[in-house]
């Protein structure tokens, strides 16, 4: 079975790399192509540089789309000519079994594709692109785009995944329901030991962009004037201002650069307690990646993390910045009780989120769409 596996718009393998995620965003193609013999076809965003890639994706191909058109200063030429490039690369990718998207931010490609060369359609999303429009108060051109390729991609595609329950809701009381939206959950890859005696006793972990979405001064503000330190892995443009908050409220503050997968999870494994501040989400693989290597995770209230999070079961959900604090501090001091939620987080993961499960439920998917 051959799968074409189109870039969210804009990127590249070589952002995947300069991004630090490369490692992981390719185990669960490197997985299906060892276990089912799928062979896959990427359709990057990149130009001959992706090229270079090859020597670490044996038996892939890979299709730059910049290496046939030439790319623009401006950003509507740019879509413009993904649309262009679709039409003319119909007949190097006309031998596929199936089209899969990465995002739904590029699925304008794979709704062509699949009229070109006649073949099923999987569009999946990590989070509600129309949703994070709206709560991240785009411009209304902006939001009406998205709100038109959500309903088009809900109604040409033959599977729209969705990463939580949360969504699938939202979208069939904005969209309407077809039947075509499925659950799939975002995983992790192996679960490890939480090696009690090596984690810090007074500092506390969080990852993701430094931007208002992670709300990451909530946390600041929560245990200033407290002996415990934050640990934030992450970039973005409130960097310094994060910075400068942090010794106001007499906190101390270190920004870590973002690092590679499997670094990351070594850096999970140093900490008792993980903190989400987002005030919005999709289905958070920080989240998951903390619980599966033993970080007790305290997150804010919001729908789609409390799909993973049941308060007092698994791990701890706050509304407050008092409550934050008080979280952290009776669970830094209480062994015992947290490590009892830590062991229920492990049972969570290991039942709905290992990458074995998404592997086979995965190539389900894709035996039941492939006409072949």
């Amino acid at each position: 079975m051959n799968v074409i596996l189109i870039f969210t718009y804009g990127i590249s393998l070589k952002n995947w790399e300069e991004n630090k995620i490369f490692d992981r965003e390719i185990l669960l193609y490197k997985h299906l192509q060892q276990k089912h013999n799928i062979k896959f076809t990427f359709l990057t965003f990149g130009d001959h540089e992706d090229l270079e890639f090859a020597d670490k994706l044996d038996n892939f191909k890979i299709i730059p789309i910049y290496k046939y058109i030439k790319k623009s200063d401006f950003k509507i030429y740019n879509f413009l000519k993904t649309i262009y490039i679709t039409f003319k690369l119909k007949a190097l990718l006309s031998n596929n079994s199936l089209i899969k998207t990465n995002q739904q931010n590029g699925a304008w490609i794979g709704l062509i594709l699949k009229f070109l060369i006649k073949k099923p359609l999987i569009i999946r999303t990590g989070y509600n692109l129309y949703e994070f429009s709206k709560n991240e108060k785009r411009s209304i051109y902006v939001r009406f785009f998205y709100y038109i390729l959500t309903k088009i991609s809900i109604l040409y595609s033959d599977s729209y995944l969705v990463t939580s329950k949360a969504d699938k809701v939202n979208l069939k009381e904005v969209f309407g329901e077809k039947g075509n939206v499925l659950h799939f959950p975002n995983w992790v890859d192996s679960i490890v030991d939480s090696r009690e005696s090596n984690r810090y006793e007074n500092k506390v972990l969080s990852v993701g962009r430094l931007e208002t979405q992670k709300n990451f001064s909530e946390i600041i503000e929560s245990l200033k004037n407290e002996n415990i330190e934050i640990d934030i892995v992450g970039e973005g443009s409130q960097k310094d201002s994060l910075l400068k908050f942090s010794k106001l409220n007499n906190v101390e503050l270190n920004i870590l650069q973002k690092m590679s997968f499997y670094d990351l999870k070594n850096i999970y494994q140093k900490y008792k307690i993980f903190i989400s501040s987002s005030i919005f989400e999709g289905n958070p693989k920080v989240v998951l990646e903390a619980m599966a290597n033993g970080c007790l995770v305290i997150a804010k209230k919001n729908m789609n993390v409390e799909e993973i999070i049941k308060h007092n079961q698994n791990g701890i959900i706050y509304n407050s910045n008092e409550e934050l604090k008080e979280q952290v501090k009776f669970y830094l001091e209480n062994e015992n009780e947290r490590k009892n939620l830590v062991k229920n987080s492990i049972k969570t993961i290991k039942t709905y989120n290992l990458l074995d499960i998404h592997i086979d439920k995965e190539y389900a998917l894709y035996k039941n769409l492939n006409i072949d």
